[in-house]
C-alpha cells in the first residue's frame, strides 16, 4: 500500500509540471491574413437622377415683358393710324403696372421700366398732337 499512496500525489505534480512548463511560453504562431483580392464597384440599379426643373420665371421680369407687349402693340396700332386702339394698348401698358402686386414703382426695375414707360407714351401723345388734323 505504500507503494500506491505515492503515485497519485506524484501523477498530479508531473501534470502540473507540463502542463505549466507548456503553458507559460508558448511558441508564437504566424498569422494568416486573407489575400487582398480588389473588389469591382457595385452596380447600382438606381435609376438616374431626375433633370431639375426650370428655375421658376422672375415675377418681375414677367410683369416688364407683359407691359412692354402692351406698348409694342400700342405702337403697331399707332403706326397704322388707329389712335383708339393705341391709346388702349398705352393705356394697358400701363395699367398692367399698377395693378401688380409689385406695384409700378417698389423695385428698381419696375420704377425704370413705369418711368420710361410714361416718357415714351408721353412722347407719342405731343407727336400725335402737334400732328394737323386732316
Amino acid at each position: 500500500m505504500t507503494k500506491r499512496a505515492w503515485l497519485p500525489p506524484t501523477a498530479a505534480v508531473g501534470f502540473l509540471v507540463t502542463t505549466v512548463a507548456c503553458g507559460s511560453n508558448p511558441k508564437p504562431q504566424p498569422v494568416v491574413l486573407p489575400p487582398i483580392v480588389p473588389q469591382a464597384a457595385p452596380q447600382s440599379q438606381a435609376p438616374p437622377p431626375a433633370p431639375t426643373p426650370p428655375p421658376a420665371a422672375d415675377p418681375i421680369a414677367v410683369l416688364i415683358q407683359t407691359s412692354q407687349a402692351h406698348f409694342e402693340a400700342g405702337e403697331r396700332e399707332l403706326k397704322a393710324g388707329r389712335f383708339d386702339r393705341a391709346r388702349a394698348e398705352f393705356d394697358r401698358a400701363v395699367d398692367v403696372m399698377l395693378e401688380s402686386p409689385y406695384g409700378a414703382r417698389t423695385e428698381p426695375r419696375t420704377r425704370q421700366h413705369f418711368d420710361r414707360l410714361i416718357d415714351r407714351i408721353n412722347a407719342y401723345e405731343v407727336t400725335a398732337r402737334s400732328r394737323p388734323k386732316r
